[in-house]
C-alpha cells in the first residue's frame, strides 16, 4: 500500500512518499517511515532566502550583544567572589601585623611586595623579591585572569582594602566598552561597591559615590 503524508511549512511545500510500515519501540509502535526513490522538493525562490538572511541578521543584532553582556556579568561575578578572598586574606595580614590599628595593610599587587623582602606579599608566589613570602591566599593574577586584583593603594587603606578591574587588552582582557571599565572595591568595613553604575552587582550592594584609581 502506498501512502502520502504532505507537511506545511511557511512558504516552503514538500512531500514524502513511502510505503508504510510499522516501527516498534520497547514494544510500542511508534509510528512509519520509509522513503522510497520518486521524492519531490520545490526549490527556494530569492525572495525567500532574503528573507532568511534579513531574520538572521535581525536576531544576530539582538543576540551577539545580549550574549557579550551575559558573558562579561559572569566574569564579574567570579572578580567579586574572589575579591571577597582576598578581602579576608588583607585582613588577615593585618590582624597578623598590627592588629592595634588598621595601618598596614597589605599594599599594592597581590603577589609581590612594596620592596625588595619586605614579606608583605599575600601570597606564595616565589617570583617575588621576597624571600619570606606568605601564603594568605592564591595568586589570582596569575595566569592573567578577566580581572586584575590589587590590595590597598598606598595611603588608601582608610577607604578600601582591596580593588578589583577589568582587565584590558587582548582575551581574556577586552577593550569594548562600558565593560572595561568595570571595577569594583570593599571598603575596611567590608562593603561592596562598583563603578561605573553599569558594573553589575549583587542584591544590597550599591554603585561607589565617585570613581576611584586601581592601579
Amino acid at each position: 500500500m502506498i501512502t502520502s503524508s504532505k507537511f506545511q511549512v511557511p512558504s516552503f511545500k514538500f512531500q514524502v512518499w513511502g510505503t508504510k510500515k510499522k516501527r516498534f519501540f520497547l514494544g510500542f509502535e511508534v509510528g512509519t517511515w520509509n522513503l522510497e526513490p520518486g521524492t519531490s522538493s520545490k526549490g527556494f525562490t530569492l525572495t525567500e532566502v532574503m528573507v532568511v538572511i534579513v531574520i538572521i541578521g535581525i536576531l544576530a543584532v539582538i543576540g551577539v550583544p545580549q550574549y557579550t553582556k551575559t558573558v562579561e556579568t559572569s566574569k564579574s561575578d567570579e572578580a567579586q567572589s574572589l575579591l571577597q578572598l582576598v578581602y579576608s586574606a588583607n585582613k588577615m595580614y593585618m590582624i597578623n601585623n598590627c592588629p592595634s590599628s588598621q595601618d598596614c595593610y597589605r599594599v599594592g599587587t597581590i603577589n609581590c611586595g612594596t620592596g625588595a623582602d619586605t614579606g608583605d606579599d599575600l601570597t606564595d608566589d616565589t617570583s617575588c623579591a621576597d624571600s619570606d613570602p606568605q601564603k594568605y591566599t592564591q595568586n589570582y593574577n596569575d595566569p592573567v585572569r578577566s580581572y586584575i586584583y590589587y590590595a590597598a593603594n598606598s595611603g588608601s587603606a582608610s577607604t578600601y582594602v582591596v580593588c578589583a578591574k577589568r582587565t584590558n587588552g587582548a582575551s581574556p582582557g577586552t577593550d569594548a566598552s562600558p565593560y572595561k571599565n568595570w571595577r569594583y572595591k570593599i571598603t575596611t568595613d567590608g562593603v561592596l561597591c562598583g563603578y561605573p553604575s553599569t558594573a553589575p552587582l549583587p542584591a544590597g550592594s550599591s554603585t561607589c559615590s565617585s570613581s576611584f584609581s586601581c592601579p
